[in-house]
């Protein structure tokens, strides 16, 4: 895990910054971000995961131009979950971004 950027975090497993209840997820996130950089970048620490709020009408608009699902505490994109929209953005970008 360490040789990829993953690691973990408790219960859950993390790469840079970002949680992940998978390992595979959080393994599948680092190699991503290996062959795929984005320029626009958060690390902070994502909100626990009992403070996520509901997503605003903007938001909606933009989740399902990519894609992404909310399950009521989450986001998901392509069977991942994030603690944030921009995470699940990000990772709609990277993919996009491989081809």
């Amino acid at each position: 895990m360490p040789r990829v950027g993953a690691e973990s975090e408790g219960t859950d497993f993390g790469c840079k910054g970002y949680r992940y209840e998978q390992l595979a997820d959080a393994v599948a996130y680092a190699l991503l971000r290996r062959a795929t950089p984005v320029e626009e970048e958060d690390v902070a620490r994502p909100p626990h995961r009992d403070s996520i709020v509901a997503p605003s009408d903007a938001d909606w608009a933009l989740m399902t131009s990519w894609g992404i699902e909310f399950d009521g505490r989450a986001f998901r994109f392509a069977g991942s979950r994030y603690d944030r929209l921009k995470e699940a953005v990000n990772s709609a970008r990277r993919v996009q971004a491989a081809g």
